[in-house]
């Protein structure tokens, strides 16, 4: 592991991480209509807390969308470390969660509009794709052998963690008590659902 890599772009480096994440990011956007990825893509302007609650949804918004965005077009410059072990772990790691990350994506298209998705990888987290988002990019800082993509990726998921909060505050406003249940019972990452308790 490295922590500032020979920056170069050729067959050797990283592109085809970025390019299969894209092409999988795509083709949710070709596949389904524009008003069920929208609601992913499109970000979450939190109106419940006026003016200041839209601007700080924006803002936060904004910068989650810059990390995605420079950590995509930073590996097409990072080396890849073939055949050492951490490749072929990373490169097992990104294969599966990246397949999981389609499914989740999936799952949330075809959630009918104005429900919530709490069926399929949302009974285990209430945000599978952001956990499999991490999940990903941990496998690309482990098959580059790269400290830089995987402490990149942790700064990113601390702004992606703001806005989650924002997103469930959302949630929780549109949906009412029936959303409070689900957050009661299943992670707000990953983890086994809890036992849903009837209210004496």
């Amino acid at each position: 592991m490295t922590l500032m890599p020979d920056f170069h772009f050729g067959l050797d480096t990283a592109w085809w991480f970025s390019a299969l994440y894209v092409v999988a990011n795509m083709g949710l956007m070709v596949r389904f209509p524009k008003k069920s990825w929208m609601r992913f893509f499109g970000g979450t302007i939190i109106e419940a807390d006026g003016d200041q609650g839209v601007h700080r949804s924006k803002i936060i918004d904004i910068i989650s969308r810059f990390f995605w965005l420079s950590l995509v077009i930073l590996v097409l410059f990072i080396p890849v470390r073939f055949h050492s072990a951490l490749f072929y772990i990373g490169m097992t790691i990104f294969l599966i969660s990246l397949g999981l990350y389609v499914l989740a994506l999936i799952h949330f298209a075809r959630t009918p509009i104005g429900e919530p998705a709490i069926g399929g990888f949302y009974r285990f987290s209430r945000n599978p794709i952001y956990f499999l988002n991490n999940i990903i990019w941990v496998g690309v800082g482990l098959a580059t052998g790269s400290w830089l993509v995987l402490i990149y990726k942790c700064l990113g998921s601390l702004v992606q963690h703001w806005q989650i909060l924002l997103e469930e505050r959302f949630c929780t406003t549109k949906y009412g008590k029936s959303y409070e249940r689900y957050m009661s019972h299943v992670p707000r990452y990953f983890g086994f659902p809890q036992q849903e308790r009837d209210s004496a």
